[in-house]
């Protein structure tokens, strides 16, 4: 379940990087509140298929995948205000995601 969490945050990051390309001009905030929304939509989501008894699992891997990606919206609104912070959440998210795979492929 760890691997569906990492793919959240990755799934995060790449949500807001979309917002950043296809719409440079508008502010963090929105851009931040567009990933919450969606991380938001998916949790909503995922709780609707886990309350089907069939698909239970299905429904808690999206739950946590989208617990993901707030963390990620939580991370970039406490630290979008600058480049460098917002850089720094970028890089050791990356990092975190690629050690953790690395350390569960070794064992």
């Amino acid at each position: 379940m760890f691997i569906i969490f990492l793919i959240g945050l990755v799934v995060g990051l790449g949500l807001y990087l979309l917002t950043y390309v296809f719409a440079k001009e508008i502010e963090n905030r929105r851009r931040v509140l567009t990933v919450a929304t969606i991380g938001g939509l998916s949790l909503l989501g995922s709780i609707a298929v886990a309350y089907q008894v069939n698909t239970l699992g299905y429904g808690i891997a999206f739950l946590i995948s989208s617990l993901g990606i707030l963390v990620i919206s939580f991370l970039l609104t406490l630290f979008g205000k600058s480049i460098v912070w917002k850089k720094s959440v970028f890089t050791f998210v990356i990092l975190f995601v690629i050690v953790s795979n690395c350390r569960m492929y070794i064992k």
